[in-house]
């Protein structure tokens, strides 16, 4: 509540100059002069407090719709907590829509009420009422309707018979299935809305055999007394004639299917005869192939004696031969028939081996076969059975398979000692199919076979390996060069280091001289002699030449770099088994070119130049006048061919 002052009556009194009129508050205690007066105690001093005498007027204050600035903001109810919502109702039916207002009163054209469904249309309203059936429209808001159509064929249920079914409505055609289509109360032929389309066809049955006759006929929703559906029937003053009835043979069409007797696949054939089939038409039945039927079909007849009818040339009437066949049809056949005919006898021959072959020179006419004896005449030994045209062909010296070849070289060549090539190039011309590996090769006939690799992929293939070297080398005084002794025969591998000297070395004649990498058979260099050698060991036991002073890279370029040409170009010499090509001196005085080597095949370079240099050769059994040291190791393998 405000507190109020109370005044005491003013004593207005006329007093002397000097008087002065005093007044008393009696309930104002004494105060500090300088704290701010708070009159009403709502903790805000009148300064700024828009009414001091109201407690619940202060700034801060919650305002409420009392008329009343309550917070002191200079509006009046704006914002009231105690406001109320107002909902706009557009079409005026009492119910509003859409987002609330805030107000203390109701704004123009709003309502307290919402949940409005449609307010644009005041029929739309939660207070409206729904009393059609077939109106579908949602009046009253509350998301349901009276109006159903489960079939949804348009029609709402209180005026649809069948509301689970759209073929059922009111509006549309009856037709006939013994239901109220079209909610009538009249069904099928009952209703004049009938669909005549949906009427049957039915056929007059005057024999009443169960089927009518098509010239007869009435449409009707239900068949009538003394009708049916089917019209076939093709003679209807006859019960028995009908397509139910069975063909008989009596020349009229009794199934109605405008076949008659055996033209009908359905005639009672045991009406009429039995007929046998003459296949060969030898005149002739077969007993196991009887027809009944109403007249003799073609290819019949009524014999039934033919033993084999699709042979014109065996029947009862025929004569017996050699042919395993019973000709005469007397359950005899060949020779255990006495007419038999022995000339008509095939030739058997001996098979003594039992191998399934025979021997043409052993052979005889009989009907049957004998005992141990075969119609071929392809052994060509009949004393083992080992040989014969489907044998295997081995290396054995024998013609096996009976091809009138020996060993067959080109399947077989090289594959044994016992049919030896006689080197790799005789292989891989004869074999249908070289490939590269360990080949049998006798080059000189001695029969003293042996094995020997063969390149069959390299430049048209047929290379013998004569020798090989990995990361090492051969001196050029070493026996391999000049004797028939063998270095590590037995090592094939491409890639072991070491060096190999093999067989085909002594033996293999050549008119070309092979040195291949041993990585990549391809990157190789081949020297052609015209007129060619019996052997490696014939070249290089021989007297050195010269082939040419021309640089050849090839065995430059296999070399280590410590090992390549780097400075002499004056005394180059390429060739075979050149030990000191410049002759047993040497040119002195410091320069490039002083010392000299070489190779038993190879080039003489200088290479590693030191103080007075070193000519040392390239290639295969290289050789250096300061020492073997200079003697480099390579990479390479030696073919010939």
């Amino acid at each position: 509540m405000s507190r109020r002052l109370l005044f005491a009556p003013l004593l207005l009194a006329l007093a002397c100059k000097g008087d002065s009129v005093e007044v008393v508050d009696s309930e104002i205690p004494p105060s500090d002069s300088a704290a701010p007066a708070d009159l009403d105690g709502d903790g805000s001093p009148a300064g700024e407090d828009c009414d001091d005498e109201r407690a619940d007027v202060f700034p801060g204050a919650e305002e409420r719709c009392d008329g009343v600035d309550n917070d002191c903001d200079g509006t009046t109810d704006a914002g009231a907590t105690d406001a109320s919502a107002w909902y706009n109702d557009g079409d005026a039916d009492g119910f509003g829509a859409g987002e609330a207002t805030l107000a203390c009163e109701a704004p123009a054209g709003a309502v307290a009420q919402d949940g409005d469904c449609d307010d644009d249309d005041a029929a739309y309203n939660p207070a409206a009422s729904e009393t059609d059936c077939a109106d579908p429209n949602d009046y009253n808001c509350d998301g349901s309707v009276g109006y159903a159509d489960n079939d949804g064929d348009g029609y709402p249920a209180c005026q649809d018979c069948d509301d689970a079914d759209a073929a059922f409505h009111p509006g549309i055609s009856e037709i006939c299935d013994g239901a109220d289509n079209d909610c009538d109360g009249l069904t099928d032929d009952a209703d004049d809305s009938l669909d005549p389309t949906t009427r049957a066809r039915s056929y007059q049955d005057a024999d009443s055999d169960g089927y009518g006759d098509i010239d007869f006929f009435t449409d009707s929703c239900v068949v009538p007394e003394g009708y049916v559906s089917d019209s076939a029937d093709c003679d209807d003053g006859q019960a028995d004639v009908n397509p139910a009835a069975a063909e008989v043979c009596n020349g009229l069409d009794d199934d109605c299917d405008a076949l008659v007797d055996d033209a009908d696949d359905g005639v009672d054939t045991s009406t009429g005869a039995t007929f046998y089939a003459d296949g060969d038409g030898d005149g002739f039945g077969d007993a196991d192939r009887a027809q009944a039927a109403c007249a003799q079909p073609s290819g019949f007849v009524s014999d039934q004696t033919d033993c084999d009818d699709a042979d014109a040339a065996i029947n009862p009437d025929a004569d017996e031969v050699c042919n395993s066949v019973d000709d005469d049809c007397d359950a005899l056949v060949d020779d255990a028939d006495g007419d038999v005919d022995s000339s008509a006898g095939a030739v058997y021959y001996a098979d003594v081996d039992g191998d399934g072959f025979g021997d043409p020179s052993a052979g005889a006419r009989a009907c049957a076969q004998p005992a141990s004896t075969v119609r071929d005449d392809d052994d060509c030994d009949d004393g083992d059975a080992g040989v014969n045209p489907d044998a295997v062909e081995d290396c054995d010296g024998v013609d096996d398979d009976c091809d009138g070849d020996i060993d067959d070289p080109d399947a077989l060549l090289g594959s044994a000692a016992a049919c030896p090539a006689v080197d790799c190039l005789d292989a891989a011309t004869t074999l249908s199919a070289p490939s590269s590996g360990l080949h049998w090769i006798d080059p000189t006939g001695s029969g003293a076979a042996y094995e020997a690799y063969c390149d069959m992929s390299t430049d048209g293939g047929g290379w013998s390996l004569v020798m090989r070297c990995v990361a090492d080398y051969i001196d050029y005084d070493d026996t391999a060069w000049t004797t028939t002794a063998l270095l590590d025969e037995s090592v094939i591998d491409f890639t072991a280091p070491g060096c190999s000297k093999y067989e085909a070395f002594n033996s293999v004649s050549f008119t070309e001289l092979r040195s291949s990498s041993t990585t990549d058979l391809t990157n190789d260099y081949v020297e052609t002699f015209s007129g060619g050698y019996t052997s490696a060991l014939t070249l290089f036991s021989g007297t050195g030449f010269q082939i040419s002073t021309t640089y050849q890279s090839y065995f430059n370029d296999m070399m280590d770099p410590f090992g390549q040409e780097w400075g002499c170009t004056s005394y180059r010499s390429y060739g075979i088994n050149q030990r000191d090509y410049l002759g047993t001196a040497f040119i002195s005085g410091g320069s490039y070119c002083d010392w000299n080597g070489g190779a038993r095949w190879g080039q003489r370079v200088n290479a590693d130049h030191s103080g007075t240099g070193n000519h040392a050769g390239q290639g295969w059994g290289v050789y250096s006048t300061i020492g073997y040291q200079w003697s480099w190791a390579i990479s390479q393998l030696m073919w010939v061919r």
